[in-house]
């Protein structure tokens, strides 16, 4: 089973062997079937996204359930996000929250990021800011585009943090860097604050 799963992941992302993901579901099709439960998480992804197969929210929950209840991290965050999406299933924030928790004590990114958005907009649990730059901070540093934009913004408004601009164009660049799109605007938008706040050479 594990090397089947090896073989899926190859061609589902297209290392080493031309990009396939009809065999990408069959052979993690096959691994998560014998109970293999990175497979589990990885079939239910597929379901959830459409990839390959038609989009099966209810099929994508029983593979993300079986890999969560093994303690797989990945599952937990991708089950949490249905939860609070209501995908396939009646949304739910605190059985999303509970999940998030578990994923991101083993050090999820997607789930670090997910915990510290809650934390920010006080869903179901009570707002806190500093906690939201906590996991924001956490899931930055391992390199999530969202968490790195979210982070740069409490730091450009000093929500949760103290303020500082130096911080908040380095996490808006690093975002930026990976192609998200709001970074982008944000930090163009940042940079041109900062240039109208700057004195003109009349004033000095």
């Amino acid at each position: 089973a594990h090397a089947q799963n090896n073989l899926a992941t190859l061609y589902s992302g297209g290392s080493g062997v031309k990009k396939d993901p009809e065999k990408a579901f069959k052979w993690f099709r096959l691994a998560a079937m014998q109970g293999h439960h990175i497979a589990e998480s990885n079939l239910a992804s597929m379901y959830e996204f459409g990839i390959y197969v038609r989009r099966n929210y209810k099929k994508a929950l029983f593979w993300y359930k079986l890999a969560a209840r093994a303690g797989l991290a990945q599952a937990q965050s991708s089950l949490g996000y249905m939860h609070e999406a209501g995908k396939g299933v009646k949304k739910d924030a605190r059985k999303a929250l509970s999940l998030y928790k578990k994923a991101a004590i083993q050090k999820n990114a997607s789930a670090e990021f997910h915990l510290g958005r809650l934390y920010a907009y006080g869903i179901a649990v009570k707002k806190d800011y500093k906690e939201a730059v906590k996991w924001y901070s956490k899931a930055a540093e391992q390199g999530l585009a969202e968490a790195q934009n979210n982070l740069a913004q409490c730091y450009e408004k000093g929500t949760g943090v103290e303020k500082d601009q130096e911080l908040a164009i380095l996490w808006y660049g690093k975002a930026y860097d990976q192609g998200l799109p709001n970074a982008k605007a944000n930090l163009k938008a940042m940079q041109i604050m900062i240039q109208k706040a700057q004195p003109k050479k009349s004033d000095r």
